[in-house]
């Protein structure tokens, strides 16, 4: 699956678009030639919650429209008006439409993020955050976006795209790195945790009654 077309429409306005082909895509340009614009969009339209920073060529247009294809040519689009509180229009393989929720609920479908997931095999899927709270997160589209869409500023840095390169944040960008190229994610994390604790509450327990039999 991939993005092939990012497309800005407004109203008595001739579509702007951008069009991409399965692979690597690479945008180049100027300074001040919208490479930065193009970017926004596509993570506005996957729900990022800030619309694309307006520019001199973007005034007048009102709707981004970014369509994803299958690789056996199906494919689905994700409408959203360009303002702060829209809501993605999610037209699926058979055309019919949902409109979508911005944040990730890892419960139910009713988010362009557990769409876009759910046709990778990737929904549901969990992180490792802690290896010694063994706390874990849920499997986003932000995570995934961080591979599949890089702007120049992350190309040149000096950290790992997965993350921010803030030690706090290496267990997650690991247990990442292992879901993408193993299709494995760390599940067994919440048992383990469980099992923890569990030992944690019988060790209390015995603790009090070796205290009540002295």
């Amino acid at each position: 699956m991939f993005i092939e077309s990012v497309i800005v429409s407004g109203p008595e306005l001739a579509d702007a678009a951008v069009f991409f082909e399965k692979g690597a895509n690479v945008v180049q340009g100027g300074s001040n030639t919208g490479k930065s614009y193009i970017v926004q969009c596509i993570k506005f339209a996957l729900g990022a919650t800030k619309p694309p920073k307006p520019i001199k060529e973007s005034r007048g247009y009102t709707t981004v429209k970014v369509k994803f294809v299958h690789d056996d040519g199906r494919f689905f689009t994700v409408v959203r008006g360009l303002t702060a509180n829209s809501k993605p229009n999610f037209y699926d393989e058979e055309g019919k439409i949902h409109t979508l929720g911005v944040k990730h609920n890892s419960r139910n479908m009713s988010s362009v993020s557990n769409q876009i997931l759910n046709r990778m095999g990737l929904n549901g899927k969990l992180l490792l955050k802690g290896t010694v709270s063994l706390n874990n997160a849920s499997f986003t589209l932000r995570d995934f976006e961080k591979v599949f869409l890089m702007d120049e500023t992350r190309i040149v840095a000096d950290y790992s795209p997965l993350g921010t390169g803030q030690n706090d944040e290496s267990a997650k960008e690991k247990s990442i790195l292992k879901l993408l190229l193993t299709g494995r994610d760390d599940a067994g994390v919440k048992e383990a945790k469980k099992e923890l604790a569990l030992k944690g509450a019988l060790k209390h327990r015995a603790t009090a009654v070796e205290e009540i039999i002295k």
